[in-house]
């Protein structure tokens, strides 16, 4: 992925559903996972868990599975979160200080 690519893309999600009674505990499980540059409260019960630049979203839902999984948490839902053609589109043209010459 060219540079331009990666900054139009923007940071790559996972949305995690825990129990909520296990929400404290998954955040504290998958901050700790490599490759994980952090994770937030989100809609509803799920939590955000955003990707470090160069991390393979792959691997790191299975890692997140697998901290789960060690942790004794239940899951509900675990999917990659991509932005869409207009977040992108948004990204592409917004304007970000610099002028154009």
């Amino acid at each position: 992925m060219t540079e331009l690519q990666a900054r139009l893309a923007g940071a790559r999600r996972v949305i995690v559903e825990p129990r909520p009674d296990e929400a404290a505990r998954a955040t504290e499980l998958f901050g700790r996972v490599a490759g994980v540059a952090g994770v937030a409260a989100g809609e509803a019960s799920r939590l955000v868990v955003t990707l470090a630049a160069g991390t393979s979203a792959d691997d790191v839902r299975e890692d997140i599975f697998r901290a789960a999984v060690a942790g004794g948490l239940t899951l509900r839902e675990l999917r990659l979160e991509t932005p869409s053609l207009e977040e992108i589109f948004g990204r592409a043209t917004a304007d970000d200080g610099a002028s154009v010459a």
